[in-house]
């Protein structure tokens, strides 16, 4: 879904509805293994650094639940040296 050919991309919107259809041999599907694996890669760096920093993203939103996960992280994996 939101992939393939028909979606082309209006690069000069609004000035023109103009889009740019090309199918280049490097795309993939949304849910293809490369995003999962990206999409992991990533989860796993924020969490390493949660882990080391003593801080996450979480904190713009809560620190409560930051400091919960941070605590949660060293609790299972010990506090780093």
């Amino acid at each position: 879904m939101g992939s393939g050919e028909d979606w082309g991309i209006a690069y000069l919107w609004p000035a023109s509805r103009a889009m740019l259809r090309s199918s280049p041999p490097f795309l993939w599907e949304h849910n293809a293994w490369q995003n999962v694996a990206i999409a992991g890669l990533l989860m796993a760096l924020v969490l390493w650094s949660g882990w080391k920093r003593g801080r996450t993203v979480l904190e713009l939103a809560s620190e409560k639940a930051d400091r919960a996960v941070v605590e949660t992280l060293r609790a299972r994996f010990g506090i780093p040296a």
